[in-house]
């Protein structure tokens, strides 16, 4: 094959069209490994969306708690009540403190809407406590009253035991009002609970 001479300035052209060429490819290699690492970080905003969403709804589910409104329909009335003041001028826009508020509110001053649904701290915290009897301060289990003993039903009955007392009473608080229990609940009627005692002796 017969070899082409090349003189100086093609070879200057030659070099600048390689050189070009050069960064053009190293050029789209950055972009290509810009664009995976883009990729990569939008496969994962699904799974972080998700985790900030849970968040937020363990953040609102604790702000109703605190405020004694569990229904659920009851909060999204609550929320949208809520939402309709936010967006005004001058509307509050942190729940808990809008909540709060209607709290401390005297009852007939409450929006009506919401006035039923709205306890007082006290009457609140009073709820709270219904709800949690059997643990203490740090949520450990601690030993209720007699249930044989205490507040009397209308009927002069002993009070019932709610089933959030009975799955907060530890083993020993089980097993120790255990009779009392049976006489409450129809179901345990024909159980024998090993080393189960009576809360009171007849």
């Amino acid at each position: 094959m017969a070899m082409v001479e090349i003189d100086d300035k093609e070879l200057a052209e030659l070099r600048k069209t390689a050189t070009a060429g050069a960064k053009a490819t190293a050029a789209l290699d950055a972009f290509q490994g810009e664009l995976k690492t883009a990729k990569e970080a939008a496969a994962r905003v699904p799974a972080l969306e998700a985790e900030v969403g849970q968040f937020k709804a363990a953040q609102l589910d604790g702000v109703f708690k605190g405020a004694g409104i569990e229904d659920p329909k009851v909060r999204k009335l609550v929320q949208m009540e809520f939402d309709e003041q936010a967006a005004t001028d001058g509307g509050e826009k942190d729940l808990g403190k809008w909540l709060g508020g209607l709290q401390a509110m005297e009852p007939e001053k409450r929006p009506p809407l919401l006035a039923p649904f709205i306890k007082t701290p006290a009457a609140a915290g009073a709820a709270g406590n219904a709800a949690g009897a059997g643990a203490g301060a740090g949520g450990q289990n601690v030993e209720l009253p007699n249930l044989d003993k205490g507040a009397k039903g209308v009927q002069g009955a002993p009070a019932a035991v709610t089933a959030e007392q009975i799955e907060r009473m530890s083993t020993a608080d089980f097993a120790k009002n255990f009779e009392t229990l049976k006489a409450q609940i129809p179901g345990l009627a024909n159980v024998n609970l090993p080393g189960a005692k009576p809360a009171v002796t007849p």
